[in-house]
């Protein structure tokens, strides 16, 4: 195996864990679950909702390709940060309100 394969592998296991570390994390800060259940619950929220953990992996990626591609170290502290995790809530809102059947408190704009 080549050295780029070898990069490319490691930075889709590293995206990968990214997204189902989050996951369990988001998944036990709402419910009360043992180690083991939040880690199995979080590969089934992952796998049963797509579409939700891919447009939150895009608004985590393009804050910092707009830092690199400019070089700018503020527009990631002024609205990269903030702003992925504003879409993450709502996103996640959206998830919780499938599960339990109560409407979402979305945030105002």
């Amino acid at each position: 195996m080549d050295k780029k394969t070898y990069t490319l592998n490691t930075l889709l296991a590293a995206v990968l864990g990214f997204l189902y570390l989050d996951w369990a994390l988001i998944l036990q800060s709402r419910y009360v679950y043992t180690v083991p259940q939040c880690l199995n619950n979080a590969v089934l929220a992952w796998l049963s909702h797509p579409g939700s953990t891919f447009v939150y992996l895009v608004s985590l990626v393009i804050p910092v390709l707009f830092c690199l591609a400019l070089e700018t170290l503020p527009l990631l502290l002024l609205g990269g940060i903030a702003l992925p995790h504003m879409i993450s809530t709502t996103l996640y809102s959206r998830v919780f309100w499938s599960l339990e059947g109560v409407p979402p408190r979305l945030p105002k704009l």
